[in-house]
């Protein structure tokens, strides 16, 4: 399974503390399918919140997943194990698993899946996704940098702006986008996107998507990120990606190209 070094703040989700043994497994299953930077983490906040469920990336192999298979006792590919104690300890009292999917964790998600309990009948949807494909791209490639994942994480480093970094990240989400939404037809779910700037707007938004009647009473626990360099950063690729500057970049390529011949 892939690793990754970076160490999980206390009050993350995947931190005993909310651990919760309501004594009888789960009803429904919602599957919240997002990209990273899309507002998901929001969403699984709101839901916290409301008391809907304590949903997670609890399938994202590098940190979560590993970090509560260890706590839990379990082994690395203990699928029915980890769902086991999923179904146990990640239960809200009102019969609700939430579990927050990027694209690149459905695959740890599908192969465990039979392993969830058959106490479950309904499976609900909802997708997170994000209007401004830039601005999660740069966001997206600021995390990457400095591993400040939300307000709960410490930045390690100072963001450097590239191009060429940003466009891959751009590119990937997009295509992200495009995979999540077969993968929800392919299952009979034909629906638009819960999208981060209107959920940012109305957090009661989020519920509705849930299935559920409560509304939201208070702020989200977790601070907005973003500020002066994620707008410089933005700024400065939407200009590097205008189609007369990326004309005077590719040409400048090829003339460095030929000179070098």
């Amino acid at each position: 399974m892939p690793s990754d070094s970076l160490a999980l703040p206390e009050d993350d989700f995947a931190d005993a503390q909310f651990d919760r043994d309501v004594g009888a497994p789960p009803r429904t299953l919602l599957l919240i399918l997002s990209t990273p930077r899309s507002g998901s983490t929001l969403a699984c906040n709101l839901l916290h919140q409301a008391g809907v469920c304590t949903a997670h990336e609890y399938f994202q192999p590098y940190q979560i997943r590993p970090a509560m298979m260890r706590r839990w006792g379990l082994t690395e590919e203990d699928d029915a194990g980890y769902c086991a104690a999923l179904a146990r300890y990640r239960t809200s009292p009102n019969g609700v698993l939430g579990i927050n999917l990027h694209l690149h964790h459905l695959k740890y998600f599908e192969r465990a899946r039979q392993c969830l309990p058959d106490t479950i009948r309904t499976v609900r949807y909802m997708w997170v996704s994000r209007r401004d494909k830039v601005a999660q791209a740069v966001s997206y490639e600021i995390a990457r940098q400095t591993g400040q994942w939300s307000s709960a994480f410490t930045k390690t480093r100072d963001p450097v702006y590239d191009y060429h970094r940003i466009l891959g990240r751009l590119r990937f989400l997009q295509a992200a986008d495009r995979s999540i939404r077969r993968y929800l037809w392919r299952r009979g779910q034909f629906m638009r996107p819960l999208l981060y700037e209107d959920i940012a707007s109305d957090h009661d938004l989020v519920l509705k998507a849930a299935g559920s009647d409560a509304r939201v009473s208070r702020p989200p626990a977790i601070g907005q990120q973003g500020g002066t360099v994620n707008a410089e950063m933005i700024a400065r690729f939407r200009q590097d990606h205008s189609p007369r500057h990326d004309l005077r970049r590719r040409v400048s390529t090829r003339l460095g190209f030929v000179g070098r011949r």
